[in-house]
């Protein structure tokens, strides 16, 4: 297993591999996300209902699939193992305040962590396996295990792993990965190289 790609969002900064990609002086996320995705130019009309967390991770993910040749995979040979430390704890917590008068059904989507897995499978037309976990930390050992289980255990030749964490508007991060089960890429998926990426 290797590391083909990485990409990172955190502190108003986007990188792509070691490259910095984007930088905004808009500390703010939703801001913040909203002008990388103008001036990328991008279109994807749904974006503006996400909530942040899920715009973190559909940026990230736009992000990670350049250039990366996806049409050589099938739909059903791509698999998601995601995890964080927050759930959707924010949008839980306004969801919770809007029932104080009418329940919001836009922000109960949202109220499931798996749903920017969605998200990014579906506008990536990803088919394959997808697991979600809530752990206190980063934890790398996690993600790589998992990974490990994904390619072992199904048909699946490339695997998104990744950490989306939002807390609030100024204390969020995105660390996105894409794992290839073959032995050529940047770097051998281990547990040191996701931890040392993860810095």
């Amino acid at each position: 297993m290797h590391i083909l790609k990485y990409c990172s969002v955190s502190d108003a900064e986007i990188t792509d591999g070691s490259e910095v990609l984007f930088k905004s002086n808009e500390k703010d996320l939703k801001p913040f996300l909203k002008e990388f995705y103008k001036s990328e130019k991008l279109e994807y009309p749904k974006f503006y209902k996400m909530d942040a967390q899920c715009k973190l991770a559909f940026i990230a993910a736009e992000v990670l699939f350049r250039n990366i040749g996806r049409e050589q995979y099938q739909n059903e040979e791509i698999a998601l193992v995601f995890a964080n430390s927050e759930s959707t704890l924010a949008t839980d917590m306004s969801y919770w305040e809007s029932t104080k008068n009418i329940a919001s059904p836009a922000l109960f989507v949202y109220t499931l962590p798996n749903i920017l897995m969605g998200e990014i499978a579906i506008r990536n037309k990803i088919k394959g396996e997808n697991y979600f976990f809530v752990s206190e930390n980063f934890d790398a050992q996690l993600l790589h295990q998992q990974t490990e289980m994904v390619f072992q255990n199904t048909a699946t030749k490339l695997v998104v792993v990744g950490w989306v964490n939002y807390e609030s508007e100024t204390n969020y991060s995105a660390k996105l990965f894409l794992i290839s089960k073959s032995e050529v890429g940047l770097f051998p998926f281990t547990i040191d190289n996701i931890n040392n990426l993860n810095k």
